[in-house]
């Protein structure tokens, strides 16, 4: 790729980062920072949250209803528990 089509590449990138950010700032986004394209992305970020908690926990000797909140999974797909490993 030569030098003037990396150019080309890089204005249209910058004329969309641009954009984007007057977009964020609409009054007409709703309050969710994602598009609702983006929902696999958000379900996955809150079931490793949880995930992560449940290991914690277990770490910690806690068991499942000592207070540590479970999401639901109504809009995440189920997977196996990561290995803990002491």
């Amino acid at each position: 790729m030569n030098m003037s089509a990396a150019m080309d590449i890089t204005n249209q990138d910058l004329h969309v980062d641009e954009r984007l950010q007057i977009g964020l700032r609409s009054k007409f986004l709703p309050g969710d920072r994602y598009s609702w394209q983006e929902q696999a992305r958000r379900d996955l970020k809150v079931w490793l949250v949880e995930r992560y908690r449940r290991v914690r926990a277990r770490r910690k000797g806690e068991g499942p209803s000592s207070g540590v909140s479970t999401l639901s999974t109504a809009t995440c797909h189920a997977a196996p528990e990561p290995a803990v490993v002491d």
